[in-house]
């Protein structure tokens, strides 16, 4: 179980890398500050999955979607995704194990 939230928080954090090189690039191109938000992110890349995601969550939890969800797809993308990265790398972090060192 702690190997697959490491596994999945370090993958968010390298998807939270990538939209940071997205935005990075967008940038330089455009020459002002520019932050996409998950929602702008998903409607770029997967826009027919976003919708059906949007319908899913009105219908399904309409309190919880328009009180947590919609202002979480209005932070900027790659804070969002390194935020949620880290915290389940860290809810999988193992403690190194004590030395054991023997007194002769």
């Amino acid at each position: 179980m702690k190997f697959m939230l490491r596994f999945f928080g370090l993958a968010f954090l390298a998807c939270a890398l990538a939209a940071l090189a997205y935005d990075g690039t967008r940038m330089l191109a455009n020459g002002e500050l520019v932050a996409s938000s998950l929602r702008q992110l998903g409607v770029t890349f997967a826009p027919d999955q976003l919708v059906a995601l949007e319908a899913w969550g009105q219908e399904a939890i309409p309190y919880l979607w328009t009180a947590a969800v919609t202002p979480l797809l209005l932070l900027p993308s790659w804070m969002t995704l390194a935020a949620l990265g880290s915290l389940l790398y860290l809810a999988g972090h193992r403690p190194k194990p004590p030395e054991i060192i023997a007194d002769f």
